[in-house]
């Protein structure tokens, strides 16, 4: 028996939820692990017994409680608390209490609502400027007048467009939450990342150019995923820089790294907002967006991709001069 106990024992510590079982006074007769270490601080001792108190009585009248609650840290914690009577006889002769900390949880729910509400905002805007051409062009006789609207209803379904192609990029990324990994020279995604940026640069007449070190090695990347990132910086890097600007993709490396830079000689991005440029939807400058055709996620796409390679990814701006994106790659690749 007693090894049986301790088997249980061993179970329930394992368990990421702490397990309080109570006699029918509402004495704690075992704490599981995760319990002891909930219960270790003064704070979270103090709050957490007052809401598991709460519980108990609760519990003590026969019901299933559910219940939740917040320790605000730092760091700020969520958590759901259940407490169910014991019956033996038909009679109330104890109870077991489950803690779980839900804080990963609400976080993930609280980016899906934010995700969810920014992607209606954003397919609202063009779609309601579309309804508002087509409403428009039902009653306009004049041709020179259609051609403009028309135009206008072109603008705003590719804006469309490429807010749908980007939430699918951004999706297949997030979802496969890893990277089909193969060594290869970067000529290759460089060269087509470049081509897919070279009728906006022309209309911009911005010139586009390439500097890579003939000694950089080959590195392990997923080809498509890469390709969509740099796309994304050098799509950036054009549209933020003023006619006739100068960008520059450059690839060096150490020992270590290997280093894709997109230089440009645009606006340059404020210092509060370097910190927030890689969320999703988020822009530095609304109005210039809404001309540019930004979508708001195209770094979110880049910050991906360079997670998935085991990268990181830096940022050096000044306003009025411009800004510089970093890719680093680990030469050699390891599970991490």
């Amino acid at each position: 028996m007693t090894q049986d106990k301790r088997f249980l024992e061993l179970a329930l510590n394992a368990l990421d939820v702490a397990v309080v079982v109570c006699d029918i006074d509402g004495r704690a007769i075992f704490k599981n692990s995760q319990a002891e270490r909930m219960f270790s601080t003064s704070y979270g001792n103090a709050l957490a017994a007052r809401e598991f108190q709460s519980l108990i009585d609760e519990a003590a009248n026969g019901n299933y409680i559910t219940q939740d609650f917040e320790l605000y840290g730092p760091p700020k914690r969520s958590f759901l608390a259940k407490a169910t009577p014991l019956i033996d006889n038909h009679q109330v002769v104890g109870f077991t209490a489950t803690i779980e900390d839900v804080s990963l949880k609400k976080q993930l729910d609280d980016v899906r609502r934010d995700f969810v509400a920014n992607v209606s905002h954003e397919l609202k805007t063009p779609i309601g400027a579309m309804q508002l051409l087509a409403e428009t062009m039902s009653i306009e006789n004049d041709p020179e007048v259609l051609a403009r609207l028309s135009a206008r209803v072109e603008k705003e379904a590719l804006r469309l467009g490429r807010i749908v192609e980007d939430l699918l990029d951004l999706s297949r990324i997030e979802s496969s939450g890893s990277a089909d990994l193969r060594s290869q020279g970067l000529e290759q995604v460089i060269s087509e990342a470049v081509s897919r940026v070279a009728t906006t640069a022309s209309l911009k007449e911005v010139t586009v150019e390439v500097d890579m070190d003939k000694d950089a090695p080959d590195v392990a990347i997923d080809t498509r995923q890469m390709i969509s990132a740099l796309y994304n910086l050098l799509d950036n890097a054009i549209k933020y820089s003023d006619q006739g600007g100068h960008v520059t993709l450059s690839i060096n490396c150490d020992d270590t790294w290997v280093l894709i830079s997109v230089k440009d000689s645009g606006i340059g991005i404020p210092p509060r907002d370097i910190e927030r440029i890689f969320e999703r939807f988020y822009r530095v400058d609304q109005n210039r967006s809404r001309i540019t055709g930004g979508t708001g996620l195209g770094l979110s796409i880049v910050r991906h991709v360079v997670e998935n390679h085991k990268g990181r990814i830096t940022v050096e701006s000044e306003e009025g001069t411009g800004s510089t994106f970093t890719i680093w790659l680990p030469i050699k690749y390891e599970e991490r």
